[in-house]
């Protein structure tokens, strides 16, 4: 099960990258969202280069901060997408369920999404600087609601496979089953629940993090196809 591996090993990188982005996507801005509990996703979602101002302020000190979160943040996609995407590999490798080849995609669009995202930002806080021109916000949001989209749908197809595995396995299943509702509402308006969003996000990698490491250390045999004992002359 090396895929698990590999997976266990992008979810230690999520949770060393997770404390650092930390303290560069700062909680202290100067006008908080109403709507977004976290201020970076308020910026992912902001409108016009007036929100954004009117959210992190003047400073140049965070804004800067923010700029290198978005840098961090490109290395943070790639980690959570293999994170997804190895978990799924791992899943297909043992059932062969055609889900997780969707899982697999899906991981990988997330990723690009979020790249895409990332550099509409950067381009963000340099119109912030005053040291470039302002981004497409339909592209900003457009990219970013494809990456919550389909790291929802990847996490989704790994529940047919998990299911079986225990109670936290099937916490993490009920978690990305109610995810993708959560985040649909959440890019159609209902900008209050995405605080729900991350939390459900965050519970179910959680989850999936320590059922990666399970499964890597205790593994689990692939599902083979019965044939006919007379066939093949082996004594079941």
């Amino acid at each position: 099960m090396k895929e698990f591996r590999y997976s266990g090993a992008a979810g230690i990188l999520i949770i060393l990258l997770s404390i650092v982005i930390a303290l560069f996507y700062r909680f202290d801005v100067a006008n908080p969202s109403t709507e977004f509990r976290i201020p970076v996703l308020a910026l992912e979602f902001a409108g016009s280069l007036s929100q954004a101002s009117t959210l992190l302020g003047t400073d140049p000190a965070m804004i800067r901060n923010y700029d290198i979160g978005h840098h961090l943040d490109l290395v943070f996609a790639l980690v959570y997408s293999a994170f997804l995407l190895f978990a799924n590999m791992g899943a297909w490798s043992s059932e062969r369920n055609a889900l997780n080849l969707v899982g697999i995609i899906c991981a990988a669009v997330a990723c690009s999404a979020d790249w895409a995202e990332n550099w509409q930002l950067l381009q963000l806080t340099d119109a912030l600087l005053g040291v470039g021109a302002a981004p497409d916000f339909w592209l900003l949001r457009l990219f970013a609601s494809t990456k919550f989209l389909f790291i929802s749908i990847s996490m989704l197809c790994l529940c047919p496979y998990l299911w079986s595995k225990g109670a936290l396995a099937k916490a993490y299943c009920v978690a990305s089953c109610v995810l993708p509702a959560v985040t649909l509402c959440t890019l159609l308006g209902l900008f209050r629940l995405s605080g729900i969003m991350i939390l459900l996000t965050s519970i179910a990698w959680l989850a999936l993090f320590i059922l990666v490491i399970r499964i890597s250390s205790k593994g689990y045999a692939p599902r083979l196809v019965q044939t006919d004992n007379r066939a093949t002359g082996v004594q079941r």
